[in-house]
C-alpha cells in the first residue's frame, strides 16, 4: 500500500500554501487548522501529529518560530515567513485588532520611532451611561494615575501592549504603509489625533501629543477631526483639549471655532495627576507647567 511521497517532498507546496493562507505571520491555532484540513492532502496524517508538523515546518520552509512572552499574561507563540515587521507582527496577534495611539502617531510621521506597539481590538458594543459627567466625578478620576493595560507580550527588543478599546465600529481604521514597506491596519490622522488627546499615556505623554498636533496641521481636516469626536461619544469633554491644542499649534480660528462652538461646561486636564498645572481660562483647561 502506496504511503504517498516523502514529506520533504512536499514542503515547497506546504510552504506556498501557508504563504497564501497565513501570509507573514500565523498564529498556532491558524497553523493546527490548516494541518487538519490539508494533513492527509499532503500524505502527513496519521502518521504525523500536529507537533511533529510544527518542528516539520521549521525546518523545511522559511516560516520560524516567534516566541511571545508575558509576566502576566499567558505567553504565546507565532509563526512568521522569515523576519518579521514589529508592526505587522502586532497586528497578528489578536483578530480584528488594528495599531493606534503611539504606533498610529509613527506611522503618520508625527511620532518618534519607538519599541512599544500598540496593538487595539474593540470590546464589544456596551450602552451609553446614562448620567452626564460632574465636575466631581472629572476631577475624581483625573487625581488618580491614569488607567494602563498591564497585558503585555515581549519579543526580542519589542514590548506589544495589548488595548481593549471602545466599540467604534472600527472608526477611520485605515491601511498605512510600515518603515518597513509592509502595509497595516491603523487608525487615520483625525482618529489618531483624537486618541492622543484622550490617553496622552499611550503617545510619550502630553508633550508630544502637542508636538503631533503641531505636525499635523497642514494635512489635518478640521471638519472630519470634528466628525470623528462626535462619533466616538466619549463621555468627559475631551473637545476641550483638542481646541486647546488645535489653538496652542495655531490652527485657523475657523478651524478651532467648531470645537468652541462645543462649549466648555467643565473644567478639564490634559493629564492625570497634575503638579502646579497653569490653567487656560478660555478652554478651561488644566495643563502641564512645563508645556512647550
Amino acid at each position: 500500500m502506496s504511503t504517498g511521497p516523502n514529506p520533504r517532498e512536499v514542503s515547497p507546496t506546504i510552504e506556498r500554501w501557508l504563504r497564501s493562507t497565513l501570509g507573514p505571520i500565523g498564529r498556532a491555532q491558524e497553523l493546527r487548522r490548516i494541518f487538519e484540513l490539508h494533513g492527509a492532502e499532503w500524505y502527513l496524517r496519521p502518521r504525523m501529529g500536529f507537533q511533529a508538523f510544527l518542528r516539520f515546518v521549521l525546518r523545511n520552509t522559511r516560516y520560524i518560530e516567534i516566541p511571545l512572552t508575558s509576566t502576566r499574561y499567558r505567553s504565546m507563540k507565532c509563526y512568521s515567513y522569515g523576519p518579521p515587521d514589529p508592526f505587522v507582527l502586532g497586528v497578528s496577534l489578536r483578530g480584528g485588532a488594528y495599531l493606534s495611539h503611539g504606533s498610529a502617531l509613527h506611522l503618520h510621521g508625527l511620532g518618534p520611532p519607538t519599541k512599544r506597539i500598540y496593538v487595539n481590538r474593540e470590546q464589544h458594543p456596551k450602552p451609553r451611561p446614562d448620567s452626564a459627567p460632574t465636575q466631581e466625578a472629572i476631577d475624581r478620576s483625573f487625581a488618580n494615575n491614569p488607567r494602563i493595560s498591564n497585558y503585555v507580550l515581549k519579543w526580542k527588543r519589542y514590548s506589544f501592549v495589548m488595548l481593549s478599546g471602545k466599540n467604534t465600529g472600527r472608526l477611520q481604521v485605515v491601511a498605512l504603509t510600515t518603515p518597513g514597506g509592509d502595509t497595516v491596519e491603523a487608525t487615520g490622522l483625525e482618529r489618531t489625533l483624537i486618541d492622543a488627546a484622550v490617553r496622552p499615556v499611550y503617545c510619550g505623554g502630553v508633550q508630544q501629543v502637542a508636538n503631533a498636533y503641531r505636525e499635523a496641521k497642514p494635512r489635518v481636516i478640521a471638519g472630519t477631526l470634528l466628525n470623528t469626536l462626535e462619533k466616538l461619544e466619549h463621555v468627559y469633554p475631551y473637545h476641550q483639549a483638542i481646541g486647546f491644542y488645535m489653538q496652542r499649534a495655531d490652527y485657523d480660528d475657523a478651524d478651532v471655532e467648531g470645537f468652541r462652538a462645543l462649549g466648555t461646561p467643565f473644567k478639564f486636564y490634559l493629564e492625570n495627576k497634575p503638579r502646579s498645572p497653569k490653567y487656560s481660562p478660555e478652554w478651561h483647561v488644566h495643563y502641564p507647567r512645563n508645556l512647550i
